[in-house]
């Protein structure tokens, strides 16, 4: 069985000793948000993922809070703006 997207998100959180990796963090929910446009219903796990961030995993920071909300926000950003232009 492939566990490609739990490997992905868990393995975000868990770079070093001391910061998760951003990057992959915002690529993660990047993913999510785009899921989201298809079925909102998607949004459900993101607080479930943020609880898990703070209290079971312990390494969400601002920083990487932030990049989560910059990943769900862009696929809307750009419906946002493809939408403007037609």
């Amino acid at each position: 069985m492939n566990n490609f997207g739990e490997n992905w998100l868990f393995d975000s959180f868990r770079m070093g000793y001391d910061r998760p990796r951003r990057g992959k963090i915002y690529l993660s929910y990047l993913i999510i948000g785009a899921a989201s446009l298809l079925s909102i219903y998607v949004l459900i796990i993101v607080p479930i993922l943020w609880a898990m961030g703070v209290m079971g995993l312990k390494r969400l920071t601002l920083k990487s809070w932030v990049a989560s909300i910059l990943g769900i926000l862009t696929p809307y950003w750009i419906k946002l703006g493809i939408g403007v232009l037609y």
